[in-house]
């Protein structure tokens, strides 16, 4: 057998390293761990922008700017830099692996690539590598040399220490860039998380290392902890889930090693975040879920629970759930976890050319269920009884504020006669009489053995003016009641008739639908209470009594028949829109 030389098209090798499948964050992240590796004290990332004038379009990223004051390079450094699988030794603790990262994530974002760099004693050198070149000639090459002067007047302008470091400029973007102004927003907070140990000085337990400068166009970057680690610490752990209030951050492990196999480790620290909603009583539900990335990420669309997993202090996989070993059901929302590991476990974890995925072993992943289960189950049971106690408050709150709407109107006032002339102290004396017989038939008619006469006129000095009750004689959707000796009229409120629980789950998501709720039942309420109380010349008052009953029956018949279509309309209309 004889070894034969088989000769690699250039252009379709460019093509496929450039296809490996990068997020913009990403890539640009990969070409920043670059300079990290360089020693460099600040980076400065810069997006142009680009005008696109045809109506429906947005403007996108037209160019890609990178610049750092590491070690730089000569010009033997800039072609190893360009080489495709460059040999060369990664020193511990160096977040590169493959020696394709400039080229593969480069190419990701645009067709040309310039490397302007210079080291403390050479001088400042160029490397140029255009995609067209190489696809029109076929060979894979570069332009080596002096930089021209469009490169060096950004270099004049970025450069954070002239005497050295390096200057990526990925120009000609390939196609889908991404909008500029929401990906630039994006992308600050994105390198905040990745980057947060190196941003933060001390932070991870390195007091030797030093913090580095980023900044994204103009801005300086601060580091985002995913799992608030430092509040965690400070707060303990969480205890009881059933004591959290879900106002604060609390500690569920804290460094704890975790064997992965053929003598690699990691080490797992777990803390439980806040729940938002149990803000709203105080304000900045809103504000709590932006500052604590809780739920969806807004630009993505991507969970943002799970596990961190860094590499080298460098976050590589973000919100990984390693296959429901964090579930991904809402209430699992709070929970971080934290899995740190040198470069000694890459083989261990099949760490992808992006290092942004990684897999464990079977023994692995066993290891770490066993290790963090009983942590999980504790943030979910946590976020489920602050929910819980959210949720009630909320009903308290709509409760409260329907009642409102209603007590502070004549409406609720039993005084209150209108069209009806009632002078006489007879008259006065029968209507009342009238109205505490309506009482008692009301009383005899509920199947709520909670609700008593009592009861009732507690809820009635405090106020309430629609009293819930579970279950009325006829399956009756409301019927009057006439707190006699407090002058209050009230309506029992049959939480079991169908309509009427359709009504309060979607109240649940917006409290403008109790407060309609109580007052259409309120109007038919205090419209019967009234006429039956009322002695009518031309009606008798059995008479009355026949038709208003009648009438209440067909109108909860009726409902029960719609309830149905009701419940499918308002999770239709609000399905979309409401959040947890």
């Amino acid at each position: 057998m004889t070894k034969v030389e088989i000769p690699a098209h250039a252009g379709k090798l460019v093509a496929a390293v450039a296809s490996i499948g990068y997020d913009p964050e990403v890539a640009l992240c990969d070409l920043m761990d670059n300079c990290v590796d360089a020693g460099a004290k600040t980076i400065r990332v810069q997006l142009e922008e680009q005008f696109n004038d045809e109506e429906g379009t947005t403007d996108t990223v037209g160019r890609y700017i990178i610049v750092d004051d590491g070690s730089g390079m000569d010009e033997q450094g800039l072609k190893n830099a360009f080489t495709l699988g460059s040999e060369r030794d990664y020193p511990a603790g160096s977040l590169g692996k493959f020696g394709l990262g400039l080229k593969s994530a480069g190419l990701s974002l645009g067709n040309k690539l310039a490397l302007v760099s210079k080291q403390s004693d050479t001088k400042l050198c160029c490397a140029v590598l255009e995609v067209s070149d190489i696809q029109q000639y076929g060979k894979y090459r570069i332009d080596l040399g002096d930089p021209p002067d469009h490169y060096l007047a950004i270099w004049e302008t970025l450069a954070p220490n002239p005497d050295h470091g390096t200057l990526l400029i990925i120009e000609e973007p390939t196609d889908s860039q991404p909008a500029f102004q929401a990906f630039t927003t994006y992308f600050r907070r994105h390198v905040s998380n990745i980057y947060h140990l190196f941003l933060s000085p001390g932070a991870g337990g390195d007091t030797a290392s030093q913090p580095i400068a980023i900044e994204v166009n103009g801005t300086p970057l601060s580091g985002i902890d995913p799992l608030f680690l430092e509040e965690a610490r400070a707060n303990g752990s969480i205890g009881n889930p059933e004591d959290w209030d879900g106002r604060d951050v609390r500690l569920l492990l804290d460094d704890t090693p975790l064997s992965l196999g053929a003598g690699a480790d990691a080490i797992i620290t777990a803390t439980h975040l806040i729940h938002p909603p149990s803000f709203a009583p105080v304000g900045g539900q809103k504000e709590m879920r932006e500052r604590y990335q809780i739920d969806v990420d807004p630009y993505t669309r991507l969970p943002r629970h799970g596990f961190f997993v860094y590499r080298n202090r460098r976050i590589i996989v973000m919100a990984e759930r390693f296959w429901g070993l964090v579930s991904s059901q809402t209430s699992a929302w709070a929970f971080r976890g934290r899995l740190m590991m040198d470069e000694g476990a890459d083989a261990v974890v099949a760490l992808d050319v992006k290092k942004r995925h990684i897999k464990l072993s079977k023994a692995a992943r066993s290891n770490l269920k066993g290790l963090i289960a009983n942590y999980h189950s504790k943030s979910v049971d946590a976020w489920k009884n602050a929910g819980a106690r959210e949720a009630e408050w909320k009903k308290e709150r709509k409760d409260a504020a329907a009642n409102e709407s209603i007590v502070n109107t004549p409406v609720s006032d039993l005084d209150y006669t209108p069209g009806t002339e009632v002078s006489s102290t007879a008259e006065i004396e029968a209507r009342r009489q009238r109205q505490q017989e309506i009482g008692l038939a009301t009383l005899a008619s509920l199947q709520d053995e909670r609700v008593t006469k009592e009861s009732i006129t507690q809820r009635a000095q405090e106020k309430d003016r629609v009293i819930p009750v579970s279950g009325m004689k006829g399956n009756a959707m409301w019927l009057p009641y006439a707190a006699v000796d407090l002058g209050a009229a009230e309506t029992m409120m049959n939480t079991q008739h169908t309509w009427v629980a359709e009504v309060l789950a979607a109240a649940q998501d917006d409290p403008r639908i109790t407060i309609i709720l109580y007052q259409m039942l309120t109007i038919l309420a205090r419209a019967e209470l009234e006429v039956r109380s009322t002695t009518w010349r031309d009606v008798k008052a059995d008479q009355v009594e026949k038709v208003l009953d009648r009438f209440r029956r067909k109108a909860s018949t009726f409902g029960e028949d719609l309830a149905e279509s009701l419940g499918a309309e308002l999770q239709k209309i609000s399905g979309s829109d409401v959040g947890d």
